[in-house]
């Protein structure tokens, strides 16, 4: 019978580095550098060591304190985004080479995972940007494999 296992090591705060039983990777809000909770050895880089091949980003919101670091990450590691739609367009024009926006009730399949999201709206602007841009406080990411299934929510409000 096939592993049905999922790996989960939490990089503090909302980021979490998934591994699936089928050997995908899986990078859960991206704040690495400069979240305190992170270990030292994650830090200045030592992230790309640590992670190896990554399959697949996910950000919940658009919070820098979980999207601070997707677009080092993915353009190091080509690994895909998987968002809402605005934040992924955000993304993709500050040169994300892989995105794949979401809106609610979408589901997807990227890297050999399914995942759905389900969305709760508030007027929040993408971080470090002066914009009207509007993008989702709050998502709930349903992960899902052939024998497994995980449930991450971003933020409650």
């Amino acid at each position: 019978m096939a592993s049905t296992r999922i790996f989960a090591t939490w990089l503090g705060h909302g980021t979490f580095l998934l591994q699936s039983p089928e050997g995908r990777t899986i990078l859960i809000d991206p704040w690495i550098e400069t979240n305190p909770a992170c270990p030292a050895a994650w830090k200045n880089g030592g992230w790309q060591k640590q992670i190896g091949k990554l399959d697949l980003i996910l950000v919940t919101h658009g919070h820098s304190d979980h999207i601070a670091d997707a677009l080092p990450v993915a353009k190091a590691t080509g690994a895909p985004i998987v968002s809402v739609y605005e934040i992924c367009s955000w993304l993709a024009s500050k040169g994300a080479p892989a995105v794949s926006g979401m809106n609610k009730g979408g589901t997807q399949a990227i890297a050999g995972v399914a995942g759905a999201v389900k969305l709760s709206w508030t007027a929040r602007p993408v971080p470090h940007e002066v914009t009207s841009l509007v993008v989702a406080a709050a998502a709930v990411l349903i992960l899902f494999g052939a024998a497994w299934s995980i449930v991450r929510t971003g933020r409650v409000i």
